[in-house]
């Protein structure tokens, strides 16, 4: 299983701007799956489905590419800038920060319309989660769904888009659901969202490396 994030392939949360992106795609899957993609594969990121086990015991984890066709926030990321402007670059992860803050504090993000995914992502996603026969069905993100921190990268600074995926998820109601996601350097385990008998457990993993606390 495999799914990219800034870091590892695109070096721009708005990855729709990046010129060679498919390249990197390709590269991306080249080096993971030890062969050049070939023709059939050559979709618009590098989303996937996998399930495992049968019948009760079958699991289903679905893969989204939130980066290759994702639009910029409501205020461009300043990570294009320092691209731009190297002898400042190291300031660009703060001015990040406080961008998406700044335009979620003065209601810009509510009223931004940028894309996530684009269609053909959304009709696998649909078409994922309509024909899932899976106990437990787990659907990662590379950014947050939910999230208590309006300064990290999330699906909430595109509130459209999180709302056509949270409405998906209501109406296919997938068993078992989990959603689980990274990129926020915390880990994090957050319930609720569809207002479903059964809460959404959405769980946020963080590398090994920095000293964690207990909240």
């Amino acid at each position: 299983m495999e799914t990219a994030d800034s870091v590892v392939k695109y070096q721009n949360p708005q990855a729709r701007g990046v010129v060679d992106r498919k390249q990197r795609r390709d590269a991306f899957l080249q080096f993971l799956n030890g062969k050049k993609p070939d023709a059939d594969s050559q979709r618009s990121g590098v989303y996937s489905a996998h399930v495992y086990g049968n019948g009760r015991r079958q699991v289903k984890v679905i893969l989204l590419d939130t980066r290759y066709a994702r639009e910029s926030h409501s205020i461009p990321s300043a990570a294009v800038l320092g691209g731009r402007l190297p002898i400042i670059g190291r300031l660009m992860p703060v001015l990040g920060v406080a961008s998406r803050w700044f335009a979620t504090y003065v209601g810009w993000t509510d009223q931004h319309i940028g894309r996530i995914l684009d269609e053909e992502q959304w009709a696998w996603l649909e078409d994922a989660l309509r024909n899932s026969t899976a106990s437990v069905n787990i659907l990662v993100s590379s950014i947050q769904v939910l999230t208590t921190n309006p300064m990290v990268e999330s699906w909430g600074h595109f509130p459209t888009e999180r709302k056509r995926l949270l409405g998906l998820l209501r109406e296919y109601k997938p068993r078992g659901l989990v959603l689980v996601s990274g990129d926020a350097h915390i880990a994090e385990l957050i319930q609720g969202g569809l207002q479903q008998t059964r809460p959404l457990e959405v769980q946020t993993s963080c590398d090994l490396s920095p000293t964690c606390i207990r909240v």
